[in-house]
């Protein structure tokens, strides 16, 4: 919209409820310009003055529309028919009954905000595998208050002014991960190879181990195992250390 048209439709208003603009100086009045202009700069004239005299034809009071009951009223006009959360939760419903097998084909028939708001295929299949009562009473509340949420985000960011939109949209870039961080996995490390020198390694360390086992049992410094147990500790040290060496 221009700035003339802008003042040609607050020149509406001022004469729908003069009792509110007859105290309004020139100054007040010119302070209004640029805020509906700035509001209403990117939606066309015509959708603007349609919204502003069907108010002007409901309203039961003398106050003027406010910017937010105008762009409302432009959102109503252009969807006359929004689904309601019952009838979102209806289609959902009835795709739950073949959900759990065709949850891909479910899902693809389902409006884009309903879909948007069950997330993916694999939540229909849960839903569908889910006790029914389970999924009539306390999925179905969840699903149609999350609905409910979303329908309104979605109708104040389409009264939103574009330039607002651009930077709101800018600002969430930023804070969204790359797609490959969510599609590729990072690729795996190489395993290290054991050298000659790795296992002569392990081998001087076992049979150093061994060998102070000897001299603290000399000392009875493991009392609190059994001979037995210590005897077949020591064997099967010494079997992986024969093991080792044979691979040398």
């Amino acid at each position: 919209m221009t700035r003339k048209e802008i003042i040609s439709i607050l020149a509406v208003l001022r004469a729908a409820f003069p009792s509110f603009y007859r105290d309004m100086g020139r100054k007040d009045l010119e302070g209004i310009v640029p805020l509906w202009e700035d509001m209403f700069r990117d939606d066309p004239v015509n959708l603007v003055s349609g919204a502003v005299k069907a108010l002007i034809a409901t309203k039961e009071n003398s106050y003027p529309p406010t910017i937010g009951e105008v762009k409302a009223k432009m959102q109503k006009i252009l969807s006359p028919r929004e689904m309601t959360e019952q009838e979102a939760w209806a289609l959902v419903s009835r795709a739950l009954t073949n959900g759990y097998y065709g949850a891909k084909e479910e899902f693809a028939k389902l409006p884009s905000a309903v879909q948007a708001t069950v997330g993916d295929p694999e939540q229909l299949r849960e839903w569908a595998a889910m006790d029914r009562a389970t999924v009539q009473s306390v999925v179905a509340s969840n699903f149609q208050r999350s609905y409910r949420d979303k329908a309104k985000h979605e109708r104040e960011f389409a009264a939103l002014p574009e330039e607002v939109k651009s930077l709101s949209r800018s600002v969430a870039a930023l804070f969204q991960p790359p797609e490959a961080a969510y599609q590729e996995k990072p690729p795996a490390l190489p395993q290290k190879v054991r050298t000659r020198e790795d296992i002569l390694r392990d081998i001087a360390e076992i049979k150093s181990d061994l060998a102070k086992v000897e001299e603290e049992r000399k000392f009875q410094r493991l009392d609190s195992i059994s001979d037995q147990e210590w005897e077949e500790n020591r064997d099967i040290a010494r079997r992986r250390l024969m093991g080792m060496e044979e691979t040398v």
